[in-house]
């Protein structure tokens, strides 16, 4: 499993991150998804812990945890794409 951020615009005005997880030995095929929204330049507030371990109790194993790995302070983008 691995986690993947990937920012996409909802509106001029919020910001939608989605945090993917998948199965690595299944094709990476998308075991469930995580959908925070904020304003631009608002701090990210999500720890995947609670949802890695939920899929732990399903059976699954984290291989990869890349979403923040030096625990930086995560600002939605102020991008108008």
């Amino acid at each position: 499993m691995r986690l993947i951020m990937h920012p996409q615009a909802i509106s001029k005005k919020l910001k939608l991150n989605e945090i993917k997880y998948v199965d690595l030995s299944n094709d990476n095929e998308e075991i469930t998804t995580d959908t925070l929204v904020g304003e631009p330049n608002a701090v990210v507030n999500y720890d995947p812990q609670e949802t890695v371990a939920k899929l732990k109790q399903q059976g699954y194993l984290l291989i990869n945890n890349g979403y923040n790995p030096n625990q930086e302070i995560l600002f939605f983008s102020n991008n108008d794409d």
